[in-house]
């Protein structure tokens, strides 16, 4: 389902290299900070494109990357770079359970110091209803948190498929149930008919011997 995993791992890891002008101290030339600036341009614009979220917080859990298909708002995105996420739904719906729950499933992915899915549902019970999984990916360097990778997939289609499969299975069920029931009544009722069948036979061989 992650297909793109590996793929941002390795532009994350890429983009994390500092962004510092070059200077004396650290010997870096104008050519090579150029041409990192341009490649980091083009991984963002590469994490732009994915088609599923992607989300990379920082130890402290704050934004640290968005991509579009996670906040498709550029103000929003902008706006939510260096912010957690209790931030984000403060401005966004100070209500929502998802403040706390987003931030208890990061924390659960690094207790774990590794991956952690979950399946969120939105607008329950409406024709616009909508379901998630999410990967929380935690990367560490030694026992120190770097970052964590929050992968989000909209399974929507496939939810919906497994309602519907489920649904013909049940109706299915009560078919063959109801089946099974008619064969029984069946052949109980025949069964007596049968038996007169079988004795007025028996008694015309008698009759002809």
């Amino acid at each position: 389902m992650f297909t793109h995993a590996a793929l941002t791992l390795t532009i994350i890891n890429f983009m994390s290299r500092q962004e510092q002008p070059p200077d004396a101290a650290n010997f870096v030339s104008r050519e090579e900070y150029n041409r990192v600036l341009q490649e980091n341009a083009l991984m963002r614009s590469v994490i732009d494109r994915l088609p599923s979220e992607l989300v990379v917080l920082d130890a402290d859990l704050r934004f640290m990357i968005i991509n579009k298909a996670a906040i498709k708002d550029d103000e929003m995105r902008t706006w939510m770079i260096g912010k957690t996420n209790s931030d984000f739904w403060q401005r966004r719906n100070p209500s929502s359970p998802l403040s706390s729950k987003r931030k208890e499933d990061c924390e659960e992915a690094i207790g774990r110091k590794g991956d952690y899915s979950v399946e969120e549902t939105f607008h329950e019970g409406t024709a616009s209803e909508k379901h998630y999984v999410r990967l929380h990916r935690p990367e560490f360097s030694g026992e120190d948190l770097k970052y964590i990778l929050v992968y989000g997939q909209d399974i929507t289609v496939l939810k919906k498929s497994e309602v519907r499969l489920l649904t013909q299975n049940a109706e299915l069920e009560k078919v063959n149930h109801e089946l099974d029931q008619f064969v029984y009544s069946a052949s109980h009722n025949l069964r007596a008919p049968l038996l007169s069948i079988t004795g007025l036979l028996g008694l015309i061989e008698l009759s002809e011997t």
